[in-house]
């Protein structure tokens, strides 16, 4: 499974992001893990540590992000085609809200669906996102 979306890749030091993006519109604090997030429109940056040279943990995409993942899967898509393009890989359904999609490097990507079965985010992290 790719690791880039939104043309930056997990992993990546805040200096690259930068250089890639420009600096950030919006710097917040992410719900849940408390780690630093930075925002750029419809495209959310989290990292994994805080501090100034911490990795890229996770890469958030939503509405109206025009984007696709390397792999093609993107917002408006149905579970279907999460089904389709990522099969190779463990998919775990965890409701009918959302679907998580690891490799066996580690690599996730967790799907949101509104109630008619639509993708209406996109999330890639770096590892396992129920650790």
């Amino acid at each position: 499974m790719a690791r880039t979306l939104a043309g930056v890749r997990l992993e990546m030091r805040p200096r690259d992001v930068i250089a890639v993006l420009g600096d950030p519109p919006r710097r917040d604090v992410a719900a849940g893990s408390g780690l630093p997030m930075w925002i750029y429109g419809p495209i959310g940056l989290e990292w994994g540590a805080q501090g100034n040279d911490a990795p890229l943990y996770s890469i958030l995409v939503v509405p109206p992000f025009a984007g696709r993942t390397a792999e093609g899967l993107g917002l408006g898509d149905d579970r279907d085609a999460v089904r389709r393009l990522y099969g190779a890989y463990q998919i775990i359904t965890q409701s009918a809200s959302s679907m998580l999609v690891i490799d066996d490097v580690g690599t996730s990507i967790l799907a949101h669906l509104d109630t008619g079965g639509r993708i209406t985010d996109i999330e890639l992290f770096a590892g396992d996102p129920r650790r």
